[in-house]
């Protein structure tokens, strides 16, 4: 039982130190972002960052910003859907309408995936056309997958080349 505890306890420290060592892309918040957090999971080596702007509803700019911030090798991806959907959530205990409109990039060459959500929440009516908040939260989640074209596949993402 001890030599069990040794060997898994030097492959969770290996794993440690091979995930610490991961260079996140450099991707700052634009300058207007407000309540800014970050969160970094070395086992799920992906790194997520949130926060809110000021944006009336429907407000692409933040693509056009991350598309001008990433570097060569990034490529825009395109899920099931495009564009701005709207849907009502009732999972928690106020339900809301939410706005959301998703895009992704892939780095096949860092082997790295970009997932950027914009959300607006709003009182929940039925047949709401547009928020009732200029409120755009924002998430970016970076992931460094075992296997990249797996993960694309699973999501259902297809990228230009």
């Amino acid at each position: 039982m001890e030599k069990f505890f040794k060997i898994f306890l030097i492959m969770f420290l290996m794993g440690l130190c091979s995930c610490s060592q991961i260079e996140w892309t450099e991707l700052p918040p634009p300058p207007k972002a407000i309540n800014i957090d970050e969160y970094k999971r070395t086992l799920a080596k992906s790194r997520q960052v949130s926060y809110q702007l000021e944006i009336d509803f429907p407000d692409n700019s933040t693509i056009k910003y991350y598309d001008d911030q990433l570097g060569p090798g990034w490529i825009k991806c395109d899920g099931r859907q495009k564009g701005w959907q709207s849907f009502g959530d009732v999972s928690g205990e106020k339900p809301y309408n939410i706005h959301q409109n998703l895009q992704y990039w892939a780095n096949f060459v860092e082997g790295r995936i970009l997932c950027l959500s914009l959300r607006y929440y709003s009182e929940l009516r039925k047949c709401r056309k547009s928020p009732d908040t200029n409120q755009q939260h924002v998430v970016i989640l970076e992931i460094v997958p075992n296997d990249i074209k797996e993960d694309l596949e699973f999501l259902n993402l297809t990228c230009r080349q």
